[in-house]
């Protein structure tokens, strides 16, 4: 997958979640193109410490082979950095930034040493060309869209979990409660999923 690397001053305003669900029309135009992504830098770290970043995105994809696609956000103590522990910390594949920005910063604040400033987020991978939109899916979710659900006739949905960053499709009569039924069964104990998209 290619990666453009940005440095921004603040990083990017988080996209609003949409409050009822969307037909699938609305959210094929909503939703980025599953090609490409970009690493947003935070301008407030060193020119050292995006150095460490990218180092660390490309390890987890190249060596690890854990790739951080989109929504993904990546937390740390500004007291600790990057080289202590807890360490960088990130929340990988999420349905939109503020999800993803939360569970990186929970995850971060839970491991920091006692008495040091709450953590920040350093980095976010994003959709290329990404600008807050009111419908934001994670990368495996906006594929599973393209290729499952629009081939679908008739009723269907697609629900997620914000909290965990799982999803569901499901078809046929009563497919918004199956769907979020389904998406539950898999949120690990979230139990939050929402019907985001509908026909």
């Amino acid at each position: 997958m290619r990666t453009a690397i940005l440095t921004v001053a603040a990083l990017l305003a988080a996209g609003a979640a949409t409050a009822q669900p969307v037909g699938g029309d609305r959210a094929d135009d909503l939703l980025f193109a599953a090609r490409g992504q970009a690493i947003a830098l935070s301008a407030e770290l060193s020119e050292r410490d995006r150095e460490i970043l990218v180092q660390v995105i490309d390890l987890a994809e190249t060596q690890l082979r854990q790739p951080l696609y989109w929504y993904s956000s990546i937390a740390y103590s500004p007291d600790d950095g990057l080289l202590e522990e807890p360490g960088p910390i990130s929340a990988a594949n999420h349905h939109g930034v503020a999800a993803a920005d939360r569970a990186a910063l929970a995850a971060c604040d839970a491991a920091r040493r006692a008495g040091t400033r709450p953590c920040r987020i350093a980095a976010r991978v994003l959709p290329r060309g990404y600008e807050a939109r009111p419908l934001e899916l994670s990368l495996g979710a906006t594929t599973a869209f393209r290729e499952t659900y629009r081939r679908e006739r008739g009723e269907k949905a697609l629900s997620i979990s914000p909290l965990s960053g799982q999803f569901a499709i499901a078809t046929g009569p009563g497919a918004a409660a199956q769907a979020v039924a389904q998406c539950n069964a898999r949120s690990r104990g979230a139990n939050d999923c929402v019907t985001v998209i509908a026909d």
